[in-house]
């Protein structure tokens, strides 16, 4: 579904615009802001080789029950940002496994984990622009020093909200490649509510 021409598109999603494998008024109208719709692509980006191997590692295991969880989830998740080729894809295997039938699982697999990868590269760009910008401004030390302490403190009593939030403030700021990659690890590690790894990531920061 393309983005209708009354809908203006930020700059940091203009990488994204002409993919048709991606319907950005379909996010938008899932997440509800633009800001919400760029954390679930990046979230959804970290995810990809995880994801990939989980559903491998359960269809070699013939794990059927834990293969359809885990295509049930990338169905969702590619819902929600606007891929609906993938996630019909997806559904088509969630479907498969409620049935067992293992012939149609057996024969899309490998077609469905290369699609599903093919995505890294497709929002290469969008994440390198996100993940680099330039025009922002520089954090002290002192307030970087500030959010480390607050992201460990509010983690340490598990509050979800109050670590987005930092997060999310975290990401107004120019911050380098290695700082980026920890609050993105972060960020995966918070949708699992892994508090300990949460913890100990804020450290690197």
């Amino acid at each position: 579904m393309p983005t209708p021409d009354n809908i203006s598109i930020p700059e940091n999603f203009s990488t994204l615009a002409s993919i048709h494998e991606i319907s950005l008024y379909s996010g938008l109208e899932f997440c509800g802001s633009w800001r919400s719709l760029k954390k679930f692509l990046i979230s959804f980006y970290m995810d990809i080789p995880v994801k990939s191997s989980e559903i491998e590692d359960a269809y070699h295991s013939n794990n059927i029950s834990l293969f359809t969880i885990k295509v049930h989830s990338i169905k969702t998740c590619a819902a929600i940002i606007g891929l609906s080729e993938l996630s019909e894809k997806a559904a088509l295997l969630e479907k498969a496994g409620d049935r067992n039938d293992i012939n149609f699982i057996n024969n899309n697999i490998r077609s469905f984990v290369a699609f599903y990868q093919s995505y890294t590269n497709i929002l290469s760009d969008f994440i390198e622009f996100n993940t680099h910008q330039t025009n922002l401004p520089t954090i002290s030390e002192n307030e970087l020093n500030d959010a480390r302490s607050a992201l460990a403190e509010i983690a340490s009593v598990q509050d979800y909200d109050g670590v987005e939030m930092i997060l999310d403030t975290l990401q107004e700021y120019k911050l380098s490649t290695y700082q980026n990659e920890i609050i993105n690890k972060i960020y995966y590690n918070l949708k699992k509510l892994a508090w300990d790894e949460v913890i100990n990531l804020t450290t690197y920061l």
